[in-house]
């Protein structure tokens, strides 16, 4: 029931009153979100557009306030762009820094002057990424928030085959952290890795040199470079360790365990004899066996 009478007045009517914003499942498979902004109210299309570029852009400032612990670090530079290329507009950012209104498209040249995008589809999936990085002849690594309560923690879910001399870290933010609710992503260009990453990793203040690949940081870039000849060869994404408490694993499942009708319990014993071969200087003759078998 809507209650009117003297000193009441009705809300002025907005965009989420004349178009209506629905999250649904990928569609397509190479998709990274599906959404539809259905019509409500409206019958002019240009101002149809205009409702939808408002409700797109509330929902991205939301996404941010929301990321808090990225808003605050202020160690990534968001675009504040009204069509499905942010991937485009954060790559560009990097290599085209701009001294002023660095969220504006306007402080930057368009992306698709400077970027080549041969077969390249908005919006940006990780299976185009290699893609990407073959036409433009340069690195990029993703990074994701994961939610855990009240505190974010930042992990690569892309990471370059090989780095090259033009290197781009870009940070994959969502609308929503809840599981059961379908999500927008939004790319930002990590500035400073250094800063979104210290108090993750460590109490203490001061620059930190970051692996890109394990996240392990370094007091100095010597120790870093060192580091990296041997991670690129073995590591192929973050090592996350579990936090105390967390970190002791038991036999819970005590109902799965089935009966054996009988156990074998058998020990080799062997003596160590010298040999004339340098290499190998000994070798084992066994020399006792024995066994102990218990039936159920």
């Amino acid at each position: 029931m809507q209650k009117k009478g003297a000193g009441l007045t009705s809300r002025p009517e907005t965009a989420w009153n004349r178009v209506r914003w629905d999250d649904s499942e990928s569609a397509f498979e190479s998709r990274i979100r599906t959404s539809v902004i259905s019509n409500l109210k409206h019958k002019d299309p240009s101002s149809v557009l205009e409702d939808c570029k408002a409700l797109f852009r509330r929902r991205i400032i939301n996404a941010l306030k929301k990321d808090f612990a990225v808003k605050k670090k202020e160690a990534c530079i968001n675009i504040k762009n009204n069509d499905e290329a942010c991937f485009a507009w954060a790559v560009t950012s990097a290599l085209y820094p701009a001294a002023k209104n660095s969220d504006r498209t306007a402080a930057y040249p368009h992306y698709t002057s400077v970027l080549k995008l041969r077969g390249i589809q908005w919006p940006m999936t990780m299976k185009q990424i290699p893609s990407f990085e073959k036409q433009n002849g340069l690195s990029i690594n993703v990074y994701i928030l994961e939610k855990e309560k009240s505190k974010f923690t930042v992990l690569p879910t892309y990471l370059t085959k090989n780095n090259k001399d033009r290197h781009v870290n870009l940070l994959l933010i969502q609308d929503s952290y809840d599981e059961d609710a379908p999500t927008k992503h939004h790319f930002l260009w990590i500035k400073n890795m250094s800063r979104l990453l210290s108090s993750q990793l460590s109490k203490e203040y001061g620059q930190k040199y970051f692996c890109d690949r394990c996240l392990h940081y370094f007091r100095s870039q010597d120790k870093l470079a060192k580091h990296i000849e041997n991670c690129v060869k073995i590591n192929e994404t973050a090592i996350k360790m579990p936090e105390p408490g967390k970190n002791i694993l038991k036999f819970k499942n005590f109902r799965n365990k089935e009966k054996a009708p009988f156990i074998v319990y058998a020990n080799l014993k062997s003596v160590l004899e010298p040999t004339d071969n340098p290499k190998k200087p000994q070798h084992h003759v066994p020399a006792a066996i024995e066994y102990y078998m218990k039936c159920s």
